[in-house]
């Protein structure tokens, strides 16, 4: 991953199509020209492959000026002296049930100081050079992309991202270390095929996460997902192994248990004449009738499961804080506790017109702008009045949103209604004894697709909906876009078991009524219904995101580059020379932009399940714990090999879901 010389590596690379019009290749002129003077080497990379024509690869080095500047403007943390304190380090392999030594040696730690050109000598070096990871280099490389103007004639005209929105750059990121797949002729393991080995692979799905390796690699940003990831999947052992006791004990008493040893006597309460369960055409029926019910019941509603309540109340509140406490150890040992977020204005809000919904303003667009007191720049901006009117259209939209996602539950609960009555004044005595399981598995099945269909839906409108907010920065925008989208998951996902928990049996009413319900609970209980909803929206909707992460990077590669690239990536990918590594990782998808924003999101709703209702279905944290092993690879899969290495970003916590996880508490 050097230039043609041998000796400059490549910190980034930029990718543009070779036919553009006169505008375009105007603005990636001044671009590159202004990059060169800045200390920036830039090299043309002409196709290696025959077959790819389309693209030019241009091939970016900071020089070590460039890089000593960067790193103090930035605040770099460069290492000062070997930490020499005798501390437990949270993160050794001691702490892991296994971990490769072999492969993943015991970590170093450095006390670290700001980087200060004139106190180089203070800095340990390597062979004359600061210690600087690849990932601080593509982390320092992008502000400088970031930064720099495209027109000499206007200040407001600057940064990557913009040329990337207006199509002048058909991509720009920094490469991987090297190939991921071990060949026979390797010597020496490139970070990424270390990470593979140790973190990717499926068959080490039983080893410890090597954090500090993954953070060193990708940033701090998606190195604290997948510590919370680790952390939260660690605590729900001891869930899982309460809950799959009290099954084993429901299991144990399930034929002692005395509420289902009543309803099943039939010299006793079983042999009670009940009323019809529907008005006209169904005829009486004995309490006995519902002893299976009553019996699978008591397996998850027993003495044990009130003990099992109160022991995931107090998890849920130990995991919060011990997180809370894992989180400032890790700011200490990742050096991020002084962290601030840089808030840089959106690059949609410079290049969107700004159309407005208060036509009557008079104004015209261009009037729109004003001068930024801190940067001295003109940026967009919206009037008062028109912030409050796309804010109160917005609110308005989620509102709508929340009523369908509960007029859903309440089809949902006729469609049970006419099954209930169908089935129950049917001939058929096992036909009627199971009339209520098959209505509550069948409507359990249908909520879960709307689930599904509603999320879908929600989520391409919670983006226009924030979009048409404009909010000015970065920050601004995933705050507004996480409490739309979080909101309405928890509306979309728990209402239908709310309801059924808490609600249900309050609508029950009495044979000759009009208005009689055979929608009602069981006489052992609406424990099973609770659980079978439980169970198939909570497994159904893990199966299916899952499914979708395991094959659509694998399609969308295909997609992308034709039939020869297989579901790992390119098929080039083990082989090739390294001289075609940004080719190679050219032909890989983009890391989405809200990827991290919705594996928080499916996280922080199990997390829902395992806290809310646990009590309905003892053995949630054991089927969460599994789906979090299978997802920790299957992540880890992505990024080593699906996906183009992202930048580098700073981070120094799981932001705003920390809110989220005492909301599950009612705090």
């Amino acid at each position: 991953m050097l230039f043609d010389d041998g000796k400059r590596r490549v910190d980034f690379v930029l990718v543009r199509p070779i036919t553009v019009d006169d505008r375009k290749v105007h603005k990636r002129l001044v671009f590159e020209n202004n990059l060169t003077k800045q200390g920036v080497d830039l090299e043309l990379q002409e196709n290696a492959q025959d077959n790819d024509d389309k693209y030019r690869y241009i091939k970016l080095h900071m020089t070590r000026p460039l890089l000593k500047y960067m790193a103090e403007f930035m605040q770099m943390k460069m290492p000062i002296h070997e930490y020499d304190l005798d501390t437990p380090d949270m993160n050794t392999p001691s702490n892991c049930l296994t971990h490769n030594l072999d492969l993943i040696p015991m970590r170093q730690k450095y006390f670290v100081a700001p980087f200060k050109m004139h106190r180089l000598d203070m800095f340990l070096t390597v062979n004359k050079e600061v210690f600087i990871s690849t990932a601080q280099r593509s982390q320092m490389m992008h502000e400088i992309l970031q930064r720099t103007s495209y027109d000499d004639d206007r200040d407001d005209k600057f940064g990557i991202d913009r040329l990337l929105y207006q199509q002048v750059y058909m991509a720009a990121f920094p490469l991987h270390d090297g190939p991921y797949q071990l060949t026979k002729m390797t010597l020496h393991l490139c970070k990424r095929q270390l990470l593979y080995e140790t973190w990717a692979r499926p068959t080490q799905w039983h080893c410890c996460q090597p954090l500090d390796d993954i953070r060193k690699y990708f940033g701090n940003k998606i190195g604290i997902y997948f510590a919370w990831l680790d952390f939260y999947t660690k605590m729900l052992v001891p869930a899982a192994v309460v809950g799959v006791t009290v099954v084993v004990y429901g299991l144990v008493t399930f034929s002692s248990s005395t509420p289902a040893n009543e309803i099943c006597d039939q010299k006793g309460a079983g042999g009670l004449t009940m009323c019809p369960r529907c008005g006209g055409v169904c005829s009486y029926w004995r309490l006995r009738e519902s002893c299976y019910i009553a019996r699978l019941a008591s397996v998850f509603d027993n003495k044990a499961t009130v003990f099992f309540a109160s022991f995931m109340a107090v998890w849920s509140l130990v995991f919060v804080e011990l997180w809370k406490r894992k989180q400032m150890e890790l700011r200490h040992d990742w050096h991020v506790t002084a962290f601030k977020p840089e808030e840089r204005v959106r690059p949609d809000i410079w290049e969107a017109d700004l159309p407005f919904l208060m036509t009557s303003c008079g104004k015209a667009k261009e009037q729109f702008w004003r001068m930024n007191p801190v940067t001295k720049l003109k940026e967009p901006f919206l009037p008062l009045a028109e912030r409050m009117l796309r804010k109160f259209v917005s609110f308005v939209v989620f509102c709508l949103m929340i009523g369908l996602a509960l007029a859903a539950v309440e089809v949902v609960i006729l469609y049970r209604f006419a099954v209930i009555h169908g089935l129950y004044a049917h001939g058929s005595l096992t036909i009627r004894q199971n009339a209520k399981l098959i209505a509550i598995s069948s409507s359990a099945l249908i909520q879960l697709i709307i689930i599904l269909i509603l999320n879908k839906i929600y989520t391409h409108i919670a983006i226009l909906l924030t979009k048409m907010e404009q909010p000015r920065t970065t920050t601004e925008y995933t705050y507004k876009h996480t409490m739309k989208i979080y909101l309405f998951e928890f509306v979309n996902f728990y209402a239908c078991i709310v309801y059924l928990a808490f609600f249900k049996k309050l609508f029950g009413t009495y044979p000759g009524s009009h208005l009689y319900n055979v929608d009602k609970c069981d006489p052992s209980g609406c424990i099973i219904e609770v659980c079978i909803q439980f169970v198939v929206i909570m497994v159904g909707n893990q199966a299916w995101t899952n499914y979708l992460e395991i094959y659509s990077p694998a399609l969308g590669i295909w997609t992308k580059n034709g039939p020869s690239i297989g579901p790992v990536g390119p098929s080039i990918g083990p082989v090739a020379s390294e001289s075609m590594r940004w080719e190679q990782d050219n032909l890989l998808n983009d890391m989405p932009t809200f990827v991290l924003f919705y594996q928080y999101l499916k996280m922080i709703v199990q997390y829902g399940f395992v806290t809310l209702f646990v009590a309905a279905f003892p053995l949630a944290p054991l089927i969460a714990l599994i789906n979090n092993i299978m997802q920790i690879r299957l992540d880890a899969y992505k990024f080593i090999i699906n996906w183009k290495r992202p930048v580098a970003h700073q981070a120094d916590g799981i932001g705003i879901r920390y809110k989220f996880l005492k909301v599950c508490m009612f705090q």
